[in-house]
């Protein structure tokens, strides 16, 4: 497999009931240099752990959040909601 370069399908692993080893980073604002530096930090970390991140940028836009929210519970596969963090908490 690794002479041919396989690299697994996160859809298809997903479909199956597999971790899909993705998280999902809503962020307020991506323009922002503290954020822009904290999105670098947690993908950094993220890399480092063998996942991949998906970045959704809010745009201080609680219904484009709330949106986020719900599209990123709809999707296929395992879900471990262990960081959930939200302002003002």
């Amino acid at each position: 497999m690794r002479e041919l370069n396989y690299q697994p399908n996160t859809l298809a692993r997903s479909l199956q009931g597999k971790q899909t080893k993705m998280i999902g980073v809503i962020m307020p604002s991506i323009t922002n240099p503290f954020f822009a530096e904290l999105v670098a930090a947690i993908e950094d970390k993220l890399e480092a752990d063998g996942y991949k991140m998906l970045l959704c940028d809010a745009g201080q836009d609680s219904d484009k959040e709330r949106r986020y929210l719900r599209m990123l519970e709809a999707q296929p596969g395992r879900r471990d909601h262990r960081g959930f963090a939200q302002p003002g908490d």
